[in-house]
């Protein structure tokens, strides 16, 4: 059993469904787990979803997703699980245990270096890297790649703790790069699949999508909303009927098992 873990904030634009719905498209449901933490929309199934209310700060997105996380890791145990946004999107087979990050740390800091709405997001990858060296870590590399991220409740605990012995929380650190790189994962060098531009038209990358808000209101979240049409089996039951299956992927599987344990 595989079990996933979506932080998920107030104020999304929908994303959520999508994304469960590609990944039922493309995975057998019975054999996922799904957790829900943070914010919990008034579609989720809570009998086949374990749902995990964690108060939602204003305008803290990011601390937000880390107390998320760390409920969620503090419901599941030591257990492995995949780390997921609500807005990765499945666009082929699956492979979950599947590591990918982007090359160095240092290259990718650089090459946000002339793009001043990056600057943030630049900050956090310094000082993780900073971190991560403090800890004995060369060369970190960035998993900044907005693909889902196998890890484990062990894991986040202990880089809460780290995080707490250096006076720093997840809100001012780039997470997945540090959850990876103080667990010593290795993996393989990948491009980012996260699209930006609205008016993209382009073929979706694969096996993994993902979207800023400009591309999920434009072209590509248009075109994943147009795949991924028929309900998953973690929504509640629409009595209008679903639509029909888009052509070319498999049949929805139907959860068979109960969900992690009952969320809070």
């Amino acid at each position: 059993m595989t079990i996933l873990v979506f932080p998920h904030g107030s104020g999304r634009g929908g994303e959520l469904m999508w994304s469960l719905r590609s990944v039922a498209a493309w995975a057998d449901a019975a054999d996922l787990d799904v957790v829900v933490a943070g914010d919990i929309p008034d579609w989720l199934d809570q009998r086949a979803a374990t749902a995990l209310r964690v108060p939602q700060r204003p305008n803290r997105s990011m601390l937000n997703v880390w107390n998320a996380l760390v409920a969620a890791a503090n419901l599941v145990g030591d257990e492995p699980f995949v780390l997921m946004n609500d807005d990765f999107f499945a666009t082929g087979p699956i492979e979950w245990a599947r590591l990918v990050h982007r090359g160095p740390a240092a290259d990718h800091i650089e090459d946000m270096r002339g793009d001043p709405s990056r600057s943030p997001w630049r900050s956090r990858l310094r000082r993780s890297v900073q971190l991560a060296q403090r800890c004995g870590i060369a060369e970190p590399a960035s998993w900044e790649t907005h693909v889902p991220l196998p890890t484990s409740g062990a894991a986040v605990r202990s880089t809460a703790a780290t995080l707490k012995a250096h006076n720093l929380t997840g809100s001012v650190v780039a997470q997945r790069t540090l959850l990876a790189e103080l667990a010593g994962a290795a993996g393989m060098v990948s491009t980012d699949p996260k699209l930006y531009d609205g008016a993209y038209a382009g073929p979706l990358p694969a096996p993994w999508m993902s979207t800023a808000p400009a591309a999920w209101h434009g072209r590509p979240g248009e075109a994943v909303r147009g795949s991924f049409t028929a309900p998953s089996p973690w929504e509640l039951p629409d009595d209008a009927g679903a639509a029909a299956r888009p052509s070319g992927l498999p049949p929805l599987p139907r959860r068979t098992t109960a969900p992690v344990r009952s969320g809070a």
